[in-house]
């Protein structure tokens, strides 16, 4: 007999669930032939269970096999899981901690990448709906999670198109798309069920609302904070050795001191602070000083030159005095 790891290839048109009296059956569950008394849940027509040695057991159309029998009972045997299972396990959420591009400058490292904003988790389903309008689009299923809206997506050919994810945009509901375009056909209930309710590679967030709030609340705060920072100078100097150091003066948490003034190292200590809210360093080219045909009373003179080397925009000023 075939086994579950030893699966046949099956046909396009093959599935592995049925209807039978309205309830969904897998092909294991019934007898073999037409005896399984099961119909296609897209087309409405009549099965066939085929359970030989050489393919894996399916059901098969008696007569013009339909094109969208295999993506039907997949919904329908997704929302039948959830219905009786009441949870899912839905993905971490991140969200992208980016400097809004319309102030032209480049961010700070602390707005930069990915910030985790929910872990995984497991979350207990209050409703299940199938193919349940929303707006102006129809979810493959629709849960109700915390008295809120989710959609969920069962790929199995193609993805949620550019309209209706617009739509779930619009709606600001996040969107979860469970992909089994390459899933084998032949995987048992309990692969599925694995799939749908358990924490999976195949489960991504499509839209996220409380991510896309967190991003705009994000982009606020950094406008926000621009229009309040100070903009500053830097300043490139040099070591008694030679070795160029790159300096912003009046540093207004005073992180280091030289004569009595307050000043900052723009790559050990700007870099790294919470305060920088943007910078824009100039790549300068090669100096002048690297000339070997100018003088030594020149070079010297070049190298002690207070040069500008962009600048930053802090708002430690406005924390201090807060």
């Amino acid at each position: 007999m075939i086994t579950s790891n030893q699966r046949g290839a099956l046909a396009s048109g093959d599935l592995t669930y049925g209807l039978h009296n309205s309830r969904l059956k897998h092909v294991s569950e019934v007898p073999r032939g037409l005896a399984c008394d099961c119909i296609c849940p897209a087309c409405e027509q009549r099965l066939i269970a085929r359970k030989g040695e050489r393919v894996g057991h399916h059901f098969a159309h008696t007569g013009e096999v339909c094109s969208y029998g295999q993506e039907t009972v997949l919904h329908l045997a997704t929302k039948e899981i959830l219905s009786t299972v009441r949870h899912i396990t839905l993905p971490a959420v991140w969200a992208e901690n980016t400097f809004p591009s319309d102030l032209g400058f480049n961010p700070s490292k602390w707005a930069q990448g990915l910030k985790r904003l929910k872990d995984v988790a497991v979350y207990e389903i209050q409703d299940v709906r199938l193919e349940h309008k929303l707006g102006g689009m129809i979810p493959d299923v629709l849960l109700y999670i915390k008295n809120k809206p989710l959609v969920l997506e069962v790929t199995v050919t193609h993805g949620i198109d550019e309209r209706k994810l617009a739509e779930i945009k619009r709606l600001d509901i996040s969107a979860i798309e469970i992909d089994l375009r390459d899933a084998p056909r032949n995987m048992t209930p309990n692969e599925l069920r694995s799939i749908v309710i358990e924490e999976s590679p195949r489960k991504r967030w499509k839209y996220n609302a409380y991510a896309n709030r967190f991003a705009a609340s994000a982009r606020k705060s950094a406008h926000t904070r621009f229009a309040r920072a100070e903009r500053k100078v830097v300043i490139r100097r040099f070591d008694s050795k030679g070795r160029a150091e790159f300096h912003v003066d009046g540093c207004p948490i005073d992180k280091r001191t030289y004569m009595g003034e307050s000043y900052a190292d723009l790559h050990w200590d700007c870099f790294s602070c919470p305060h920088l809210v943007s910078h824009k360093v100039e790549q300068r080219k090669k100096d002048r000083a690297d000339d070997p045909t100018i003088s030594d009373e020149l070079r010297r003179a070049l190298l002690n030159a207070r040069e500008s080397h962009g600048a930053i925009w802090c708002d430690g000023h406005v924390r201090v005095g807060a």
